[in-house]
């Protein structure tokens, strides 16, 4: 696992799970995660929350998750460690 501090994420807009971060791409610049990523079919990489806070640092995009009905919206956010 990467040293998460810093490191720019995708994530859900309405983060609903209580203790994770559920992130679907990560990297060290923002521009390289855009609204071109709009599917994915694997499972996120969960963060605690408990140790990192998320900045929004993009608007958000809709998003398919596989075996999803409806999209979510995501953006990309700056993880910075608590």
């Amino acid at each position: 696992m990467p040293d998460w501090n810093g490191k720019f994420v995708l994530r859900r807009v309405k983060e609903d799970d209580p203790q994770f971060h559920r992130i679907y791409k990560f990297g060290d610049d923002a521009a390289d995660i855009t609204d071109a990523d709009n599917y994915f079919s694997t499972a996120p990489v969960r963060i605690k929350k408990s140790e990192y806070d998320a900045h929004k640092v993009t608007e958000a995009w809709l998003v398919t998750l596989a075996g999803q009905q409806t999209s979510v919206e995501m953006a990309v956010y700056q993880l910075e460690r608590i």
